[in-house]
């Protein structure tokens, strides 16, 4: 799939969406699992370009682990989608 090719894409229900913006642990881990190689492209790019950093010697799990948790705190605090 090319990067302008969405036609295969699978979103994530609204449903999944409402939840995790309400904390829903379970909702989160099918946010995260979804997002998670995503999230770790990013990562690995922003260690390298902004930090210069090589992931073989930084704490990667535990780098995306924060991530992740930072992330968590942004969606239930920020994002408020009514029923």
């Amino acid at each position: 799939m090319s990067k302008k090719d969405y036609t295969d894409y699978d979103y994530l229900d609204v449903e999944v969406i409402k939840e995790a913006c309400k904390g829903k642990e379970n909702a989160l881990e099918k946010v995260i699992f979804r997002y998670e190689n995503y999230a770790k492209t990013c990562l690995r790019q922003i260690a390298r370009s902004e930090f210069g950093l090589d992931e073989r010697f930084i704490p990667f799990d535990d780098l995306l682990q924060t991530m992740w948790m930072e992330l968590i705190k942004v969606i239930v605090t920020k994002f408020k989608i009514a029923d």
